[in-house]
């Protein structure tokens, strides 16, 4: 085996990894499970994914933490446009985020899923499975956003400054 051909197994078996992760984060682990708002930590592994292996590998991440998930341990009905927002979100973080990570680059991330993936399209899918009024989702909605955001913010920061400081560590020893 070559060299790219071991990195790309490498990285094959990381982002299995981290789905493995996202779907215990996403549906074993739940902070908040109320019909239509959920605070969970599946977005760890999404936002790692795509800060490591980009756009391609965020999105992966994202859609098969939020399918497989749903078929393991369904909490409704399959919806394919929750899992449509879960690859658009990892493939915001993986843009905004892979090889680039700084503060400012971790907000509008975060913000720009939060308020476009989050709020707006997941609230409208939800609307639609339970035929509930949009407007009328949104106030609680919100609420998650905002506490979320904030959750999603910080482990960012820690976690990337964390890998920051691993990455040199790893590099001293060798």
């Amino acid at each position: 085996m070559n060299t790219k051909q071991k990195n790309f197994t490498k990285q094959i078996c990381v982002l299995a990894l981290l789905t493995a992760a996202g779907v215990v984060l996403g549906r074993l682990i739940p902070v908040v499970n109320l019909w239509n708002t959920k605070i969970e930590f599946a977005f760890a592994a999404v936002m790692l994914a795509a800060c490591i292996s980009g756009p391609v590998g965020g999105a992966a991440v994202g859609a098969l933490v939020d399918f497989i998930g749903a078929i393991l341990m369904p909490t409704g009905a399959y919806f394919p446009g929750f899992t449509a927002t879960a690859a658009l979100t990892g493939l915001v973080f993986g843009l905004l985020l892979h090889k680039k990570c700084s503060f400012p680059r971790i907000v509008i991330a975060v913000l720009s899923t939060q308020l476009v993936c989050s709020l707006l399209l997941n609230t409208l899918f939800i609307s639609i499975l339970y035929t509930k009024a949009f407007t009328a989702l949104l106030a609680t909605r919100a609420i998650q956003v905002a506490v979320m955001s904030v959750v999603e913010i910080l482990f960012a920061e820690l976690a990337i400054d964390r890998t920051k400081i691993l990455g040199k560590i790893r590099l001293s020893t060798t």
